[in-house]
């Protein structure tokens, strides 16, 4: 199953790891939910082997033959994908016995790196085992720009014995021991002020944004008169919160009209910026598009955060940008080209919304997609927190705010295979970046249908991801009252 078009190019595998130094003649269970292919184009079908021949070729068994038992009684380790167990080399390799030092990947083989292909020892159709005893800082770079077409649904594979259950398919996050709240770093004000903003934001709040945003018939980007109700509306609604607001007109060699990024801006002690956003188009592209949790939840918490923001009257020494995209589902377009002028400038933005900005300034995006609809199959109200490592200091930001909203914290998880969303538009150009998305999107089934609809959205969810945003930027915009700003 694919997860979904953005319209570019994806990284075609995913690496997944069995992580315990154990024999292989020990039996490890090791369970993996709801794979998902990342961009699958030319699979192949058969079996072929590169580097160390010496293994056997792994296997596939389908689930309902009883063999997975006569695995179990050979003591092999091995790995359940879907409905499939693959097992790895026998013990009579001449290679390493340890689980630590096997890989996997999914998908394409063609596009697999050269650095993965010559460490391939086996695999069938779309899986690859890949002998790595060296480490596996060997196998978490691909190389190139990761656009990303769909978002993935596992970044690794968790090795659980005596049959452990998993509560979601992701990694917990943990937050970093060395951790140090900026805001107990700026003073009492700041503490009052963000606790005051954050009693502002409200399941009603939210909702009721996602209720109006919802009701468009459509928000498609290849609807030229939805497009411009919605910059209309949008526009309305960050001028109530007295935001300076432009929109950045910008264009795609596909699209025969210019589409509009809706930008607003509160101006800071320096031209560094935080950046909140979502984008406001949707799917599918002809016919009804409500886009209740594609992305009316997303684009919802962006205002609710703006509004709080605003409202609180702090003074960010960083620049707070919060901008409504345009275009994600043609191909991460509007964040893409707001992006670019932080990279770059050229005018494009008005200058009301325009900062000074030069190489020496830093940048950093928090993005919201996808954020309202709470999975059954999970037990429990989560979102994940998508990136790459470098962006371990937001995730931290992030991870600390929701620890501290008691009964109402949710499961944090993180995902390390970035890609499909606005934050890659950051992450792309070397800007730290992190998407807040729910804990089991690819199984929405809503997605990108007219079934996608309020009452599809978890009010506590959404909610909650939209607090632990909104406590995230006032540690990144580095915050403190006017007051404190005056002496």
């Amino acid at each position: 199953q694919v997860r979904g078009n953005k319209g570019k190019p994806s990284p075609r595998f995913l690496l997944l790891r069995a992580v315990n130094s154990l024999p292989v003649s020990n039996m490890i269970h090791v369970f993996c939910f709801g794979i998902v292919v990342v961009g699958v184009q030319g699979l192949q079908i058969g079996t072929s082997t590169h580097g160390a021949s010496s293994v056997a070729l792994p296997s596939f068994f389908d689930d309902q033959t009883g063999q997975t038992e006569a695995l179990e009684e050979d003591g092999r380790w091995w790995t359940r994908i879907g409905g499939q167990v693959f097992h790895a080399p026998p013990l009579q390799t001449s290679l390493s016995q340890k689980v630590s030092d096997y890989f996997y990947a999914l998908g394409s083989e063609d596009a697999l790196p050269a650095e993965l292909v010559k460490h391939r020892v086996g695999g069938q159709g779309r899986v690859h085992v890949f002998h790595v005893p060296q480490g596996i800082h060997q196998l978490q770079h691909s190389g190139g720009v990761h656009t990303g077409d769909r978002k993935t649904s596992v970044t690794a594979l968790v090795q659980l014995q005596n049959r452990a259950s998993l509560d979601t398919q992701f990694p917990n996050y943990q937050l970093k021991s060395t951790y140090v709240d900026p805001i107990t770093l700026l003073g009492t004000g700041a503490a009052n002020i963000l606790e005051q903003a954050d009693h502002k934001v409200t399941s009603e709040s939210v909702m009721e944004n996602v209720r109006e945003i919802s009701s468009f018939y459509t928000r498609s980007a290849s609807n030229a008169t939805a497009t411009a109700q919605v910059e209309s509306w949008l526009r309305g609604k960050f001028a109530e919160m007295q935001l300076t607001t432009c929109s950045q007109l910008f264009s795609a060699s596909f699209i025969p009209r210019k589409l509009p990024n809706v930008v607003a801006l509160i101006r800071g002690e320096t031209n560094d910026t935080v950046t909140v956003g979502a984008h406001y188009d949707s799917r599918p592209f002809d016919g009804a598009a409500p886009g209740a949790d594609d992305n009316g939840s997303g684009l919802a918490a962006l205002l609710v955060i703006a509004k709080a923001f605003a409202q609180s009257g702090v003074q960010p020494h960083k620049s707070v940008y919060f901008v409504a995209f345009a275009g994600e589902e043609l191909g991460l377009l509007g964040s893409d080209a707001f992006a670019a002028q932080l990279q770059t400038p050229s005018g494009e933005i008005p200058p009301d919304c325009r900062l000074d900005i030069n190489n020496n300034h830093t940048h950093q995006a928090l993005i919201l997609d996808e954020i309202g609809w709470a999975s059954p199959n999970l037990t429990k109200l989560t979102v994940n927190l998508e990136s790459h490592d470098s962006s371990a200091e937001l995730m931290d930001h992030l991870a600390k705010v929701n620890a501290v909203q008691g009964n109402k914290k949710l499961e944090v998880v993180h995902s390390s295979n970035p890609f499909g969303s606005d934050h890659m538009s950051w992450l792309n150009r070397g800007f730290p970046a992190v998407l807040c998305i729910n804990g089991d999107d690819n199984h929405y089934p809503g997605y990108h249908t007219s079934s996608d609809v309020l009452g599809n959205i978890n009010p506590d969810l959404l909610t909650g991801v939209t607090k632990m945003t909104l406590g995230a930027l006032f540690r990144m915009a580095h915050v403190h009252s006017q007051s404190e700003a005056a002496s």
